[in-house]
């Protein structure tokens, strides 16, 4: 095999960890698409629960939502997003945790030279530089 053909080869295919993030990226579109249809379903049935009514529709229906919400749908409304942005940062976190050795690796490859900024591994901002 010469090099053509075994970089042509390498190119074809992907590594594990890139189809799992691939994999986690049609992961979200789903959810994305999920909740699009749900909040879709919710605002057509609230059309429907007013249709052929003499009123101002959107009065109405701003108050019949505000009023008819129970107290668990605005605590999960609330909720969900905390849960899910904790749970991206808690992601990012790993994934520059796992890629901070090969990083530094190459950083060091290019220029040996070149200082630390001084955050953690996980990318955070180092306790020692927050205290003012």
């Amino acid at each position: 095999m010469n090099n053509g053909e075994h970089h042509k080869s390498k190119t074809n295919s992907i590594s594990f960890m890139e189809g799992l993030i691939l994999l986690r990226k049609e992961i979200r579109t789903f959810i994305n698409v999920l909740g699009f249809c749900f909040c879709s379903y919710i605002f057509k049935e609230a059309l429907v629960s007013f249709a052929g009514k003499d009123t101002n529709i959107f009065l109405k229906i701003f108050a019949e939502l505000i009023t008819d919400i129970r107290i668990e749908i605005y605590i999960a409304l609330v909720l969900i997003p905390v849960i899910w942005a904790l749970g991206e940062k808690f992601v990012r976190h790993q994934v520059t945790k796992r890629l901070h050795a090969r990083i530094r690796i190459l950083e060091t490859q290019k220029d040996p030279n070149r200082s630390t900024s001084g955050l953690m591994i996980t990318g955070e901002t180092n306790p020692k530089d927050l205290d003012i």
